[in-house]
């Protein structure tokens, strides 16, 4: 089994097929303004739409259904097809049988990962819930997907989160994968969550790598319920919205183990015994699926 899923930036659902007419005055609208303005958004524009839908429907097609697999490093975002605006998109992937699952939260109990290893956090509040658009952590119904994961809030200036492997592993030429969210409360912060990965040998040597450096978290989208479209005395526009939302989607972090070593020379990748989470931003931040392939 694999999975993929697109969370792409400037884009709706107007532009994606051939069958709806497609109206502008429903669609460009700047959810940053106030009620009774007209703003318009820079949404791509329908060939844009259609050849993404093109490029990756087809690859998802040939690798589910023809095993072409030549296309499975498009699907997970390790290569971006020239024909499309690759910085827009935002991949959440999942092979079924990876290496090793570290841990899906799927269980209750947060202290004890999938390889029975001990959870330990410092100065982490910690809660494995399930997630979807009920959730009551991310207001305003903003959570878009139906998982469980662990969402993590520091309680100092700083913390971290270690997982224990519960035996040592081999991890050269590897690759950490995990997923992430930026947790929406009351107001989306100016700046965008960040936290580190890292990874702990046998003799106590570790090395961590910022996820900005594999292209950070992705900010939750603004989006609000268009309820009228008037004109306006003056020739434009008047928009009615009903209660400002947002939509707030995982996506897939891929860390190569070669760079953390990378980080701390001292660092033996075949005797690793536990991944941290390291971070010192305030936002909440929701993870999910940690593997190793």
């Amino acid at each position: 089994m694999f999975k993929s899923q697109l969370f792409i930036v400037d884009a709706n659902h107007n532009n994606f097929n051939t069958e709806w007419v497609y109206q502008p005055d429903d669609e460009l609208y700047d959810p940053d303004q106030p009620s009774g303005s007209w703003v318009p958004l820079p949404l791509d524009n329908k060939s844009d739409h259609q050849n993404m839908l093109n490029v990756y429907g087809c690859a998802f097609f040939r690798y589910g259904l023809q095993g072409e697999s030549q296309w499975l490093n498009i699907l997970m975002g390790r290569e971006s097809p020239p024909t499309v605006n690759f910085s827009k998109i935002n991949i959440s992937a999942e092979k079924a049988k990876p290496h090793v699952l570290v841990d899906d939260f799927q269980d209750a109990d947060a202290k004890e990962n999938a390889l029975t290893g001990t959870n330990t956090f410092k100065n982490f509040s910690a809660d494995q819930k399930s997630l979807d658009q009920s959730t009551k952590y991310f207001t305003r119904n903003s959570f878009f997907g139906d998982t469980k994961g662990i969402i993590t809030q520091l309680t100092a200036s700083s913390g971290n989160m270690k997982m224990d492997l519960n035996k040592i592993y081999d991890l050269n030429k590897r690759e950490i994968w995990l997923r992430a969210a930026e947790v929406l409360q009351s107001t989306t912060p100016a700046t965008p969550a960040e936290f580190s990965l890292g990874v702990e040998d046998k003799d106590g040597h570790s090395a961590f790598i910022s996820v900005n450096h594999i292209g950070g978290i992705i900010r939750p989208f603004k989006r609000r319920d268009i309820t009228k479209v008037e004109k306006a005395p003056s020739g434009g526009l008047l928009i009615s919205y009903t209660d400002e939302r947002s939509k707030t989607m995982m996506k897939t972090f891929a860390f190569p183990t070669a760079c953390f070593q990378k980080e701390n020379s001292k660092l033996n990748l075949k005797r690793i015994v536990a991944i941290h989470i390291r971070n010192a931003d305030k936002t909440p931040i929701v993870y999910d699926q940690i593997q190793i392939y």
